[in-house]
């Protein structure tokens, strides 16, 4: 009975330390998580024509994350800035009363797990009108302060 009793304890430690081994090599080990990106831009136009200027801010590649597949379909002008940490991209193009134009950027972004920061320093200039970019326009600075309102 005492051999039995002994051998149910021993097993029972076994399987604690093996399940304690599982989760903590689970932990430690470095993982990939992987995310499929598409943002969709659809601009019309009411009335006469106007030109379109669009600002899309996208990752680059660096020690925390690794972006692939990178795809603008976009039937416009293209014209991409790279900067340290992230690439912006200027879409341009002229749309009409009754037409409509569409955008669609996808990429995947693949991030350590422990290790995803896509933070950046910032710097002022990111944030100036460009031109075609008038970011300093007052409906534009209005509806963002109605948009951020109550929020950090």
């Amino acid at each position: 009975m005492k051999r039995y009793l002994i051998l149910g304890v021993s097993l029972i430690i076994i399987l604690v330390i093996l399940s304690i081994t599982v989760l903590v090599t689970y932990s430690w080990l470095p993982a990939n998580i992987h995310y499929q990106i598409k943002k969709t831009f659809r601009i019309s136009q009411n009335g006469d024509g106007a030109t379109i200027n669009l600002g899309i801010i996208v990752p680059k590649t660096g020690p925390y994350q690794t972006v692939k597949n990178f795809n603008i379909n976009w039937n416009g002008d293209q014209e991409k800035n790279t900067l340290a940490y992230f690439d912006t991209i200027r879409l341009s193009d002229h749309v009409s009363g009754d037409q409509g134009l569409e955008a669609v950027v996808e990429y995947d972004v693949i991030l350590r797990q422990g290790k995803a920061n896509w933070q950046a320093p910032f710097e002022m200039r990111h944030l100036l009108p460009q031109v075609g970019i008038e970011s300093d326009h007052p409906e534009i600075k209005q509806t963002a302060n109605r948009l951020s309102s109550g929020s950090d």
